[in-house]
């Protein structure tokens, strides 16, 4: 299997819940501003919380981009079979599916819009097809300073994050991720 992605328009219908997240994302940028980290509640992203990435953009002395996993939801390193907190996108494997995560990482703050990708052939993934919407946010030096990224993907894998997430409720598993986000 090859590993393809193209970018595709969000439609409500298509993608009801990343357009959920993108309608919340909306609602923090008034006056087209683009909204900080510091803007999101943990609580209002209670839905996504197994299936966000924040990735922190960061550029060297010479402007260059680079990208940094600072919060990974549960299913989504599952699907990858290992942490990805901490790493970048370059440490993934295959080298190829890290490769094609930087250029979209890398898009979306030339950019400086929203971008969704539909991805499909990752042989060693759970998710064999999938979409993913990728939301700039503000830094405080004017900058894109993070990326929130949330995958959709297809029901089966849904499904069984639902359950952890209610099974989760009556714990405090789901306190200490709420908490973990709130301090990124």
């Amino acid at each position: 299997m090859v590993l393809q992605a193209r970018e595709v328009a969000l439609i409500e219908k298509d993608y009801p819940d990343l357009y959920r997240l993108y309608a919340y994302w909306r609602s923090l940028a008034p006056g087209g501003q683009l909204p900080l980290k510091k803007d999101l509640d943990p609580l209002e992203l209670r839905e996504w919380l197994d299936w966000l990435f924040l990735i922190e953009v960061t550029r060297n002395d010479q402007g260059a981009l680079d990208f940094n996993f600072r919060l990974v939801g549960e299913s989504i390193n599952a699907i990858h079979h290992t942490r990805l907190k901490g790493k970048r996108p370059q440490d993934l494997n295959p080298p190829q599916f890290g490769r094609m995560l930087y250029r979209h990482y890398c898009e979306t703050v030339e950019r400086g819009e929203v971008l969704v990708h539909w991805v499909a052939g990752w042989e060693k993934s759970k998710a064999p097809e999938y979409y993913r919407i990728l939301l700039p946010l503000g830094g405080e030096d004017g900058k894109i300073g993070y990326l929130l990224a949330a995958d959709h993907h297809p029901p089966s894998l849904r499904q069984i994050s639902e359950r952890y997430f209610r099974e989760a409720e009556r714990t405090s598993q789901d306190s200490a991720k709420l908490l973990e986000f709130r301090c990124h």
